[in-house]
């Protein structure tokens, strides 16, 4: 994702005016002042992603890129921001757990013995199986999960997903290694991964008011800086 910012230099025109290497100067500090101001623009676009969603500052600058630099000949700086996905288990999502209110004797109790077979609401039929519970989880045995906690918005604090649920990820390179969230259909099913916003969802937000313009107006800024002193010199080694 990227961005285009505008200046006038018209009036930086009238400022080299007859010098015999105005378009140098024009070229060069339009470059040095859209490099400075696209640093500036990284900087502000990832604080202003982690004041909105908590997202890890090291994560996010690491998404929000440089990504290519302004030259004399080409005096255009890009800013990207990558567009990839975000499991909901990076917004320091928790695991809830709950004891299980079937135990070996109420199942006993109720159905004649541990080995009756019991049609479950996916309607697959099973007889008693104790949980063993998951310490990777920090599910104990007995218990079950229970949903999961997250913090996705700063403006909103933590919200309960009760049904959701986290696994270690296996396979894909950007994830592997990792903790998943994911989501199962009522009935049963495939597990779904659960994702929330990404970096680059939230910066559209925040590149879609005035932050446009903010940097548009630093930028100016900064070029007209460049220029005026790249004259200033000239003029004294005159």
């Amino acid at each position: 994702m990227n961005f285009n910012v505008k200046i006038d230099t018209a009036e930086l025109v009238k400022l080299v005016g007859e010098l015999g290497n105005a378009a140098q100067i024009l070229s060069e500090g339009a470059a040095d002042g859209a490099n400075k101001a696209a640093r500036v623009a990284r900087e502000a676009t990832a604080q202003r992603i982690t004041s909105q969603v908590y997202l890890e500052p090291s994560y996010v600058d690491d998404k929000v890129v440089f990504a290519r630099e302004a030259t004399p000949g080409k005096p255009q700086a890009v800013l990207e921001v990558s567009d990839s996905p975000v499991s909901m288990a990076r917004y320091g999502a928790q695991q809830r757990i709950q004891s299980n209110v079937w135990t070996a004797a109420k199942y006993a109790a109720t159905f004649g013995t541990v080995a009756a077979p019991v049609r479950l609401p996916s309607g697959k039929v099973a007889q008693w199986i104790p949980r063993t519970g998951d310490q990777l989880r920090g599910i104990s045995a007995g218990s079950k999960q229970a949903g999961i906690t997250a913090a996705v918005s700063r403006n909103k604090g933590t919200s309960t997903f009760s049904h959701v649920f986290l696994m270690p990820v296996l396979s894909g390179k950007a994830h592997e290694g990792r903790w998943g969230a994911f989501s199962r259909p009522k009935g049963g099913g495939k597990a779904r991964a659960l994702y929330g916003p990404s970096a680059y969802q939230v910066t559209k937000g925040v590149w879609a008011h005035d932050f446009l313009t903010e940097v548009g107006d630093f930028m100016e800024a900064e070029v007209t800086g460049e220029v005026t002193r790249r004259i200033a010199n000239e003029l004294g080694a005159t």
